[in-house]
């Protein structure tokens, strides 16, 4: 509203009265709020869009800086970063100054435009100022040194002086003076007035140097691109293809399994068990001589041999068996040894395996209990020296060494499903005269001992009277025929008359064809085998074989299949294929015959294996131990559709032990160490816990399942969890007295 009217209005009050002067009064100050209210919003408006422009004005001037000179980041020091943000600070303020005048002068009373005519003019203006200043810069050549100079880096700042920009360069250069700074201390160089000149030139100096992070990123750029310098990307060696492994090879020739399992000779199996020096390996030696497994011209052989040895513990039947330098030298057997006959002798396709097993204290327990749980002989064989003082020097009491292996073998022949026999050979009866008095009071103790203690029946033992040394009564002379002239070598078959049982051979004749009745081996059998012993061949055209001696314990296996090869330690296993197989024999006379294409149940065989290049191998460290376990691959074979896959394989350290505990001098508490026998392994083990029970201990004469934890790490005992294998077990104190005999709980 004008001043006019607003004089005309007062009049017109002033005639009206009091009361209609003061209700106009009210209707102006209304109206001119209202105004008042108008010109806020266009003022606000208008400084909207000045500080957008303004926002761009200092966008592109920057943009102008960078692009005149952009310096390293670890060559800038901290005095020229906070002066860049102090004159950035100063144009805001000088900017926001601008707007301020801008818009005072929109709020000055003019003539009433409409907003777009207005903005149209304005716009028109700006664009007429700023191409003018352009062409003018361009002409100027100290800025046309700038490559990133453009017509869009220019806006207008104030519309009284027409133009107002920011040139990138120093000030002596552009006609424009550059807008004068404020507040120069904020963001400087602090420095206390009452400090000496030196000093604060100092400071000054310390903040012209790169910042200590900037030292610190310069020192990580370079020891980065000094690495990348040195990188050879030729030198990384490149990963070897490795070749897939097939495991579906199929036999190398072709046999009706069904009719080679009818035909093929059964097996038994005789252990020969006994204390050190009662005559095993003598009189082993003397029945392969017997049964024509060794011939003259090697028994004099051994005769020369023997003559250097000492005489009172050694001759020349007993380095048949003990034919390494150290046990003939300490006159007593040390390893087992393992020999299978096979001659006319012999019923009809029948097979004899003989194990002699070491009789000293110091290998029974790592040679002889692993003999009895890994080749679970149909027969034992004890022999006992009937020599004065003899019987009764190993009779003591119940932790003499005979006890112990009647322990081990009761239990076995009370758990098995097919009774085991048992031989007991009175020896050296010839040194005591075949003293009938003294042969029935050795065998009337040892009756006693094995029906009250270990419930055997009559049936299942029989006791022979012989002497090893001469031959007596382990064969008769008449059904060997050697040479028409006699020889020292020769038997001397003197049997007193009162004796009127068998001899020992025809004893086993008789089990061998009782044997004959069972079946060996079904196709539902999985196989199974355990490395008797091993050693790795020479490679030949770069291929890796192993010689391995394996006693099949379950089904059967053919050349040209594929097999695994799981070894004690965890993280090692093998796979390969049988090249080929042979019969195994451990004796002088090795009868060599043709490669054999099938190993069945009860064989033991010398299998050639070619092993698939593994790590282990290139790195020459061998795994393959004895006491290994081989099986076949449980991948599906549709190449040998007879396969049985039904084999479960587990490697245990917590293992869970249904055991029959004897008689103990002592408790055996949780957490004492004790060793575990499993085949041809045995490891140290502890007590963990007694399942069904709140004992702490393990009593005499006690069925008891408990837990025990292989102590030594990265170790695990394979098992085989089928109904044709027994993992039976025996458990021993340290210093190798047998606490309990059991088997292992798979399930």
């Amino acid at each position: 509203m004008s001043l006019l009217e607003q004089l005309a209005r007062k009049r017109i009050e002033k005639s009206k009265g009091l009361l209609s002067a003061d209700q106009s009064h009210s209707t102006s100050k209304s109206a001119s709020l209202l105004e008042r209210l108008h010109k806020n919003r266009e003022t606000k408006d208008n400084n909207a869009e000045t500080k957008r422009k303004d926002l761009k004005t200092l966008l592109a001037k920057d943009k102008v800086k960078r692009s005149d000179f952009t310096p390293n980041q670890h060559s800038v020091s901290l005095s020229l970063k906070l002066s860049a943000l102090k004159k950035s600070n100063s144009d805001l303020e000088k900017q926001g100054k601008s707007v301020t005048l801008e818009s005072k002068e929109n709020e000055l009373p003019t003539k009433r435009k409409s907003p777009d005519d207005k903005l149209n003019l304005e716009e028109s203006w700006k664009a007429i100022k700023e191409i003018n200043h352009y062409c003018f810069l361009k002409n100027d050549p100290c800025i046309n040194q700038t490559d990133d100079f453009a017509f869009t880096n220019f806006i207008i700042k104030d519309k009284k002086n027409s133009l107002s920009t920011s040139i990138p360069l120093s000030s002596q250069n552009s006609s424009f003076p550059p807008l004068k700074k404020h507040n120069n201390e904020l963001l400087g160089i602090f420095v206390p007035c009452n400090l000496p000149k030196t000093t604060r030139k100092v400071a000054i100096e310390n903040f012209n140097r790169p910042s200590p992070d900037d030292i610190i990123q310069s020192a990580q750029l370079n020891a980065f691109n000094e690495k990348l310098e040195n990188l050879n990307i030729k030198s990384v060696p490149k990963a070897e293809k490795k070749e897939p492994i097939n495991l579906q090879t199929p036999p190398t020739e072709s046999i009706d399994i069904h009719s080679f399992i009818a035909t093929h000779p059964l097996n038994l199996t005789c252990l020969f068990l006994g204390d050190t020096n009662a005559g095993k390996s003598t009189l082993l030696g003397h029945l392969l001589y017997d049964l024509n497994e060794i011939s003259m011209s090697s028994m004099r052989e051994l005769q020369k041999k023997s003559s250097n040895l000492d005489p009172s513990s050694s001759n020349s039947f007993k380095v048949i068996l003990d034919n390494t330098k150290t046990e003939r030298e300490n006159g007593f057997s040390m390893f087992k040894k393992v020999i299978q006959v096979e001659n006319d002798l012999l019923p009809p396709s029948s097979t004899l395996t003989l194990i002699d097993t070491p009789g000293s204290i110091k290998y029974f327990n790592k040679e002889t209990l692993n003999s009895i749980l890994t080749f679970d002989p149909e027969v034992y064989v004890l022999v006992i020296d009937c020599n004065y003082d003899s019987w009764e020097k190993s009779l003591d009491g119940p932790n003499n060494q005979i006890y112990e292996i009647l322990k081990v073998i009761s239990y076995l022949n009370k758990n098995s499903a097919c009774k085991k026999h048992l031989i007991i050979l009175l020896n050296k009866a010839d040194l005591i005269s075949w003293d009938k008095h003294r042969l029935e009071m050795i065998q009337s103790e040892l009756n006693y001992v094995l029906k009250e203690n270990f419930q055997w029946t009559d049936a299942e033992f029989q006791f022979i009277p012989c002497s090893g040394l001469l031959g007596s009564n382990l064969n008769k002379t008449e059904n060997i025929t050697k040479s028409k002239y006699k020889s020292e070598f020769d038997s001397i078959n003197y049997v007193p008359e009162w004796y009127e049982g068998p001899t020992f051979f025809s004893q086993l004749y008789l089990l061998v064809e009782h044997n004959m009745n069972k079946i060996e081996t079904t196709l539902e059998e999985p196989f199974v085998g355990t490395i008797l012993q091993s050693s790795v061949l020479q490679p030949i055209a770069e291929v890796n074989y192993v010689s391995l001696k394996v006693l099949i314990n379950s089904g059967y296996i053919q050349s040209g299949q594929t097999i695994e090869i799981h070894t004690q330690y965890e993280d090692f296993h093998y796979y390969g294929i049988v090249s080929r197989m042979k019969n195994s024999k451990q004796i002088l006379e090795t009868n060599t015959k043709n490669n054999i294409s099938v190993g069945l149940n009860r064989d033991i065989l010398e299998v050639l294996v070619k092993i698939h290049n593994t790590e282990d191998f290139t790195k020459k460290q061998f795994h393959i131990r004895k006491g290994d376990i081989i099986i076949h691959s449980r991948k599906t074979n549709t190449l040998s559709p007879n396969l049985p896959n039904t084999l479960k394989l587990l490697a245990l350290r917590l293992i869970k032990l249904s055991i029959q505990t004897h008689a103990l001098s002592d408790p055996v508490d949780l957490g004492s160490e004790l060793l575990l026998y499993h085949n041809l392994t045995h490891n140290a083990v502890k007590l963990v816990k007694i399942l069904g029970t709140n004992d702490i201990s393990i009593n005499p004469n006690q069925s008891l399942i408990v837990e025990v934890e292989i102590i030594e790490p990265d170790f695990a005992l394979d098992v085989i969890d089928s109904k044709y294998i027994t993992n039976n077990i025996v458990l021993t104190s340290i210093d190798h007295k047998v606490i309990a005999v059991g088997r292992i709980a798979c399930q």
